[in-house]
């Protein structure tokens, strides 16, 4: 009977016993040696909860850097962790310890100390706290017997929720400080604000990386955050919210800052008031403490309380753009490329400049720089009839909202100097950019020219002349000729003996396949008058092909084949052109040799006034056959010389004059 009770009682433990969950993470971990940052290395971190209060933590293919040499101390494994789960539903835990590196992970060079038990029960701390998904760790290690102090930091301590990244506001903030000296406002500067919408009527406030600058000193705040903030709909439309508590200022995390002042100024009494609509935000913040024993009374405004003006689409101007780069090794230039620039006019004389979705690219690199954006630019006539801009001090480049890109470099640049000298017309816009900064230690000089200095208009509209088109490629494999398909060539008469020649929106069909080329552009073409009395064209050169502006046609293949070796022969008249172009290029490696012809080379003689029987010439033939027409009585147009519409002696008489003044 009491090994059958035994047994039950067993039996019963085991069926109530809590099981053991196993959560497996992927983070990333830094180890600092004697306050020395190494390189971040990944690893799988395994988390079994007893059920009892403690967890197992095991630190996989843990490499610690020692020296030159990597000692791969391998899985640093701790049981019977104790483990709380905390109000905000993250488990929270804790211990020291002692732990041992096995010696066959000990490099050679170390053995000797490995045999006097340098590396046997090392002391440590550890501290975390995890959720289903992510992990924090830190850990302190103590191998003061060979002069190391080791902390590995596992993870990083954000658990907001990545699903809602949140709408940024782009905005200039003002900050004024009065003391019993006075009052200082600051310069004005651009800062990023992001709102998370929680979907339950509040949102999370984060104005992130602060940073105070008035004249030349700059003090590194921080991240004001303030979470849960309810939202109330106001009369006038905008969403308001509102917070008069205390915070403490959390870090920033903007590349190259280590230092932050917000967190050590502890909890600090802030109130904020604030409002937004889609397109912008307004906010002022004030802060009253105490610094040094001297009260200080802190006010700054985020944004303009002005939420009156429409939003305006602006002016698209779509134009290439060149960077070139100078370091101490040289210039490089990149290939050509289009970019879009929006002219919003504010209407009080400003306009407001953004060079948007702004990409470098240099071969086959290519560096998401941002949206470059100035605001209230003041416009100026110049005396060549243009709209002039200018701009010279810092900014901030901004995040571009182009699909597909998640990372844009510029706004970890921080504040950069910056030079703009732009101008333009309703049809076409010239800028020059200049950046001058230093990266990593090395000046750069970045000179960026979008459009072309060249706003000469044409004499007029041109003469559209609409040909059939047929391409022909050659290959080593031989050579495919395309269907013929209608396209439109304008022809504009320069006045000076020029003309400039368009053939619009280039589209290759081949079969099923289409290839939206562009717009094959050359200005102030030479015109010669051939003894067949047609105007002739020629061009040998380099050409940059332009995008198209077929709508419907977002993408035109052109622009990004960089300037390409053109030749082109052409002749025309009034009624009809006849041209070829002939692309010689290397595509992947493959030569390929393109011959475009655009009409036929057909023009049918000019009829030659007097010249009644045809024969090229007007004599004593052509007055002979007006007269037997006349005698004939059919009244054929052909011997209508003057036009009267019937023949007479008088066309008699008209081609003897004609004779007579040749």
């Amino acid at each position: 009977m009491k090994k059958i009770l035994l047994t039950l009682v067993c039996a019963m433990t085991a069926l109530f016993a809590v099981a053991q969950t196993e959560t497996n993470y992927k983070e990333q971990y830094v180890a600092t040696v004697n306050g020395e940052a190494q390189e971040a290395r990944e690893s799988d971190i395994t988390v079994v909860d007893n059920g009892d209060g403690t967890i197992n933590f095991v630190l996989r293919d843990f490499v610690l850097k020692v020296g030159d040499n990597e000692m791969p101390v391998g899985d640093i494994s701790l049981t019977g962790v104790p483990a709380t789960k905390a109000e905000d539903g993250l488990t929270y835990f804790a211990q020291e310890g002692q732990f041992t590196i096995p010696a066959e992970n000990i490099p050679s060079e170390y053995a000797m100390f490995a045999t006097m038990g340098y590396f046997n029960d090392i002391p440590y701390t550890l501290q975390g706290k995890y959720s289903d998904v992510k992990l924090f760790a830190n850990i302190n290690i103590d191998m003061s017997k060979l002069g190391q102090t080791i902390s590995v930091v596992v993870g990083n301590e954000d658990f907001s929720d990545p699903a809602d990244e949140g709408k940024v506001y782009t905005e200039q903030i003002v900050v004024s400080i009065t003391t019993e000296e006075g009052t200082q406002t600051s310069d004005p500067q651009t800062a990023n604000v992001t709102v998370v919408d929680n979907g339950d009527g509040t949102i999370n406030f984060v104005l992130k990386n602060f940073i105070l600058k008035q004249g030349g000193v700059t003090l590194n705040v921080g991240n004001i955050a303030l979470d849960n903030l309810a939202v109330t709909k106001g009369e006038d439309g905008l969403d308001h919210i509102s917070f008069d508590g205390t915070l403490v200022i959390q870090n920033g995390d903007l590349e190259g800052v280590d230092f932050w002042v917000g967190p050590f100024l502890g909890e600090i009494p802030l109130k904020l008031e604030g409002k937004m609509n889609d397109e912008k935000l307004f906010a002022t913040i004030d802060i009253s403490m105490a610094v040094n024993e001297q009260q200080q009374d802190i006010h700054v405004e985020v944004g303009t309380d002005d939420f009156s003006a429409p939003v305006v689409e602006g002016k698209v101007y779509t134009e290439q753009i060149v960077v070139s780069i100078t370091t101490e090794e040289g210039t490089q230039t990149s290939n050509p490329q289009t970019a879009n620039v929006t002219v919003v006019d504010n209407g009080d004389g400003t306009i407001n400049f953004v060079l948007k979705n702004f990409i470098l690219k240099q071969g086959d690199v290519s560096l998401n720089v941002g949206n470059i954006a100035l605001d209230n630019l003041a416009v100026t006539k110049g005396e060549d009839g243009l709209d002039h801009i200018s701009f010279d001090g810092n900014l901030l480049i901004q995040n571009g909202d182009l699909e597909g890109v998640d990372f844009w470099v510029g706004p970890f640049l921080g504040e950069i100097p910056l030079k703009l000298e732009g101008k333009m017309n309703d049809e076409k816009l010239f800028a020059t950019i200049d950046i001058s900064m230093a990266v990593n230690g090395q000046q750069q000089d970045i000179h960026v020219e979008v459009g072309t200095d060249d706003f000469s208009a044409p004499a007029a509209e041109g003469k559209v002349y609409t040909e059939q088109i047929v391409v022909s490629i050659t290959t080593e494999e031989g050579t495919q000729t395309s269907d013929p398909q209608e396209a439109n060539v304008t022809v504009v008469d320069n006045g000076d003996g020029t003309i400039n020649f368009v053939l619009k929106n280039f589209i290759l069909k081949q079969g099923d396949v289409t290839l939206n080329v562009g717009n094959i552009a050359l200005d102030n073409l030479a015109v010669t008058k051939g003894e067949d009395g047609l105007d002739h064209i020629s061009f040998d050169g380099n050409l940059l092909i332009q995008n198209g502006d077929l709508e419907g046609v977002d993408f035109w293949v052109g622009p990004f084949l960089g300037e390409i070796p053109l030749k082109l022969e052409g002749k025309m008249n009034d009624e009809k052109l006849f041209a070829t172009i002939d692309i010689s290029m290397a595509v992947n490696g493959q030569q390929q040799d393109i011959h475009v012809e655009v009409g036929t080379d057909t023009f049918a003689p000019a009829t030659l006034a007097g010249d009644v029987n045809g024969d090229g010439s007007v004599d004593i033939a052509d007055a002979v056959s007006v007269l037997n027409i006349m005698a004939e009585g059919t009244n054929d147009p052909v011997g209508d010389v003057n036009g009267d519409e019937k023949v007479d002696i008088a066309d008699f008489v008209s081609v003897l004059n004609i004779m007579a003044e040749q």
